[in-house]
């Protein structure tokens, strides 16, 4: 009788947790599609409270598969990406080319992108627009789709 009630209880359980998982799960897969297969160039870089990046040509993401690719202000890159519950993001394994630029501080603007692109937790959709956020819901990071 025992094991009966207990394999009920976890029967009622699971029951009840399953649309919640399937409703994360189903909004991970819509996000996912809103993000791959389009061009989201870069409209501002927030380096931390005092310093943000709004300039032409600060360069762009893709997202395709699990994976990314871009330019930042010089170089190229490319690495992983993966979507959770919450609107969690995370980037990793970020490779970059190495070509130095000594054009004004596009050196420093590109080091603050790279940097804080693995340091990212969260995204939201804003319109036509992608917002990524670190800690502390801190916005990083604000890309158009072109």
């Amino acid at each position: 009788m025992f094991k009966f009630i207990i394999k009920s209880v976890f029967f009622i359980i699971t029951i009840s947790v399953l649309p919640l998982s399937l409703a994360a799960e189903t909004t991970s897969i819509e996000n996912k599609k809103k993000l791959e297969d389009k061009k989201w160039v870069i409209q501002s870089i927030r380096k931390d409270e005092k310093e943000t990046y709004k300039q032409l040509h600060l360069g762009f993401i893709k997202f395709l598969n699990g994976s990314i690719e871009g330019q930042s202000t010089c170089n190229i890159y490319d690495g992983v990406y993966s979507l959770g519950k919450d609107q969690t993001i995370h980037f990793f394994r970020i490779g970059i080319t190495q070509v130095i630029c000594n054009v004004g501080n596009k050196m420093a603007i590109e080091q603050a992108y790279t940097e804080g692109l693995e340091q990212v937790k969260t995204y939201k959709f804003e319109g036509e627009q992608l917002v990524l956020f670190k800690e502390g819901n801190k916005e990083f990071a604000r890309f158009s789709v072109k």
